[in-house]
């Protein structure tokens, strides 16, 4: 992709702005979120960092949760030459999600534009997320198994030692809050839609 490199200092201040005034009320990276679509595109900002792209079929970001399996095809491209971009296929079944990681080294800059987009079979929901704004997410689809729990600190373990404690320690306390909640929720779910079957996510 091309570069240029003067537009990238003018952006430093703004992606900074932008990231530290949406994580007061949201949990993904600005102009990353689309709620359940079957195509998508978008251009957004990143500085340099490790991220999650999550594909989500649970329904819970948009309380609808009559789902059905999904294909997705992705491409996600970056302006910074030099960087890998991340394009593949995948199947997100219904009631559950997918993450893709990766990791943006930036050569010659610290942030840069990236450009996504993505053909589902069925709509999905789709953002991007860092750390905080993964434990954030699985705060609000709530119980996530033990194998989740396992998969995400392995990923986490392969970055910073560090976090996996304070990761795994959120997930533990996550868990607890907010699995009255939850509960709550999907039995008024179920009432509302008597004599369908809801799976729980996780």
């Amino acid at each position: 992709m091309r570069k240029k490199p003067g537009i990238l200092a003018g952006i430093i201040v703004l992606v900074f702005l932008s990231q530290t005034l949406s994580r007061a009320d949201s949990f993904h990276i600005p102009g990353t979120l689309v709620l359940d679509q079957k195509y998508a595109r978008y251009n957004s900002i990143l500085v340099e960092g490790y991220y999650f792209l999550v594909f989500d079929n649970t329904g819970f970001l948009t309380n609808n949760f009559n789902r059905n399996d999904s294909y997705v095809i992705y491409f996600l491209e970056f302006f910074e030459n030099g960087t890998e971009d991340v394009n593949g296929q995948r199947s997100v079944p219904k009631n559950d999600y997918v993450i893709i990681t990766f990791n943006l080294e930036l050569p010659d800059a610290y942030v840069t534009y990236i450009s996504f987009e993505m053909y589902t079979s069925e709509s999905i929901s789709s953002f991007i997320v860092d750390y905080e704004g993964l434990a954030k997410y699985f705060e609000l689809i709530g119980e996530i198994t033990e194998e989740q729990q396992r998969t995400t600190l392995i990923i986490v373990s392969s970055v910073s030692g560090g976090i996996i404690l304070l990761l795994a320690t959120n997930i533990v306390l996550m868990r607890n809050r907010v699995y009255q909640k939850l509960g709550r929720k999907i039995r008024a779910y179920r009432n509302k839609k008597a004599g369908k079957r809801f799976r729980d996510v996780g």
